[in-house]
């Protein structure tokens, strides 16, 4: 359930990875994972507000939402530098 909330941080980030933050004190922008007494969580954050919260006690599956953009981001730019004219960049081989 997404919650809004404002919540002030500090320090920088980088707008592609998200970064470890203490507890309940994320940055306004992009996304943040911290951990309480007993769940993971992966915050992302737009203009202050809450746009995605995952919990979980799982660190494998909060590293999944981790590694999601950052996964997606890496292969658009491998298919950008190797596209080949005229062939569409999905096909397999």
């Amino acid at each position: 359930m997404l919650k809004k909330k404002k919540f002030s941080g500090g320090g920088t980030q980088s707008k592609e990875y998200p970064i470890i933050a203490e507890s309940s004190r994320v940055f306004p922008e992009g996304a943040s994972v911290y951990v309480d007494d007993i769940l993971w969580h992966y915050v992302a954050m737009e203009r202050g507000e809450e746009r995605v919260h995952y919990e979980s006690r799982n660190l494998e599956e909060i590293l999944y939402y981790v590694f999601k953009p950052i996964t997606a981001l890496l292969a658009e730019k491998y298919a950008v530098a190797n596209r080949i004219k005229g062939k569409d960049f999905r096909r397999l081989f």
